[in-house]
């Protein structure tokens, strides 16, 4: 049974994965000065997340032994124009998908793992991330027009230690899953519609001061799809397996 979960790959294994970075693939990534990542790809085109300034820490066995990035939740943070990501969150009722590895450090009142927002913060966005709200939540929120009108949906639980996090979106039903158990009901997440032409990990777009996630990140994926329950099952099974997490 394990060799078969280890041998299925949620990158190719299920339809309409725009973006994949994996920090346990080292030839994915480049670690600049011995303790930080410069340029993460996306192992789906080989576009990369880039960031020269303020980029994440590197930690060769940071989360459960293996490799990840860190973010001080303060300023670092890296960055992507690709289209094919932000495109599957584009507009009025996109369906799309959204898992991740994380260690949360710090829980804030509102932090970013991943966002994919307007670059002039004017037309809105998402923010996938956490929340202080009832000892802490994970969070996901649609917003137009900042920051005019938002729907959140938080009410997945934080728990100790590195954990997979994923929401699923109908086109306006969006439901949030811990490990790969649901945890939030599909909740309706229409705002209206967004233009978007960027995403970043640790922080939003806009790099607004008080959303800088502090805490490590190993793997992202994002798909252009609804992932079915029985998938989210699936990928959160190999996710696991990859991570030691059960």
């Amino acid at each position: 049974m394990m060799m078969s979960i280890m041998a299925w790959e949620p990158r190719l294994s299920v339809a309409g994965c725009v973006g994949e970075i994996d920090m346990t693939d080292k030839n994915s990534y480049t670690v600049t000065g011995g303790n930080t990542v410069t340029s993460a790809s996306n192992k789906v085109s080989g576009t990369a997340f880039t960031e020269a300034t303020n980029p994440p820490t590197y930690e060769d066995n940071g989360l459960n032994g293996l490799p990840c990035m860190l973010g001080d939740g303060v300023i670092q943070r890296i960055v992507s124009t690709e289209a094919a990501i932000y495109d599957a969150f584009d507009g009025s009722d996109p369906v799309w998908s959204v898992f991740y590895v994380v260690q949360p450090i710090d829980i804030d009142d509102t932090a970013c793992i991943f966002g994919i927002h307007n670059s002039a913060a004017s037309n809105g966005g998402y923010v996938f991330g956490t929340s202080n709200s009832n000892n802490g939540r994970h969070l996901a929120f649609k917003e137009d027009s900042i920051p005019t009108s938002k729907t959140a949906l938080g009410d997945v639980d934080i728990v100790a230690g590195a954990q997979i996090v994923a929401w699923t979106c109908t086109g306006t039903l969006v439901s949030g899953y811990l490990n790969g158990t649901l945890h939030s009901s599909p909740t309706d997440f229409d705002v209206g519609s967004v233009t978007l032409d960027s995403s970043a990990l640790f922080a939003r777009m806009d790099l607004s001061p008080d959303v800088f996630f502090h805490g490590r990140l190993s793997s992202l994926y994002a798909y252009s799809a609804t992932v079915s329950a029985a998938d989210v099952v699936r990928i959160s099974s190999r996710l696991a397996a990859k991570h030691g997490i059960w």
